[in-house]
């Protein structure tokens, strides 16, 4: 008889490793559709400036004849610095690259990477702009939440629109960024097919909802959630310059380790430019 008995076959359950890699979910990045990269010129590294002037303004007054007076013509100039950072860094052991049976596995790492690297910046632009903002619509008292309905949520969007018009904000390029529980209030409300919003398909793609009272409706994960609601952002493409550049994606090989590292460097700078043109439009359930 054998000293060491071993466990029925039948017992047996082997380890199948799949070669199909799982999908990770991401939230939509929408940042470059409601910002404009007018400014993003040649980044090359982090600390980059970019000046950036302001139409100017001249004054209009009653004439009623005689000499004229001249006002100096002035220049309005903002800097608009690439003054943030992220990175990604991560390396792959020889032995474990050899024994993989998953050809695209670095790719789809590094592909995660940047999504990720997308995901942290929006939301620290979102984070930010909304206190740049000249107008918040509130509930009446300043960082006190609306509590939406299905009822109500259309009349938030007609007075984003109302208060851009109060400050002869242009109408080409308005948006509104809206919790995904708010946009689902949209798609329950009145105005539900998404045909009478302009988006004759119904579906949500790279973020957006739909058009309502000529505002683009986008769905975000990236909001911030403060103040007893969600900082929601109205706004047209004028108001927040954004640039950004991947200035680095390298892979180096290891001085201590059998192995390759892999690492990305992705410098950024965002600016209100037109706070008249952004609103903090304060949310909740």
């Amino acid at each position: 008889m054998s000293a060491f008995p071993t466990a029925p076959q039948s017992n047996y359950v082997p380890e199948i490793w799949s070669k199909k890699l799982l999908m990770s979910f991401k939230e939509n990045t929408i940042l470059e559709q409601v910002t404009n990269t007018d400014y993003q010129g040649e980044i090359m590294d982090k600390g980059s400036k970019v000046i950036v002037r302001k139409s100017p303004e001249v004054s209009v007054s009653d004439y009623a004849g005689g000499e004229l007076s001249y006002g100096l013509l002035g220049e309005s100039t903002s800097e608009l610095v690439i003054d943030r950072a992220k990175v990604y860094s991560f390396y792959d052991e020889d032995v474990h690259a050899q024994q993989r049976d998953v050809k695209n596995f670095i790719s789809e790492a590094t592909k995660n990477a940047a999504d990720n690297m997308r995901i942290a910046v929006e939301k620290d632009v979102f984070g930010s702009v909304y206190a740049d903002a000249t107008t918040q619509i509130n509930n009446g008292t300043p960082d006190t939440p609306i509590a939406l309905a299905k009822d109500t949520v259309i009349d938030l969007i007609v007075d984003t629109n109302v208060k851009f018009d109060e400050l002869d904000v242009p109408r080409d390029g308005r948006f509104l960024v809206l919790p995904a529980w708010a946009c689902g209030m949209i798609r329950k409300s009145d105005i539900k097919d998404a045909s009478i919003t302009g988006d004759g398909t119904g579906a949500i793609r790279n973020g957006m909802v739909g058009d309502v009272d000529g505002t683009k409706i986008f769905s975000s994960n990236c909001l911030t959630t403060a103040d007893g609601g969600v900082h929601a952002l109205a706004g047209t493409s004028h108001a927040i310059s954004f640039a950004s550049q991947f200035v680095k994606n390298e892979k180096i090989r290891l001085e201590k380790r059998f192995g390759d590292a892999y690492r990305g460097l992705k410098v950024y700078g965002f600016k209100t430019l037109q706070p008249d043109a952004l609103i903090d439009v304060l949310v909740s359930q």
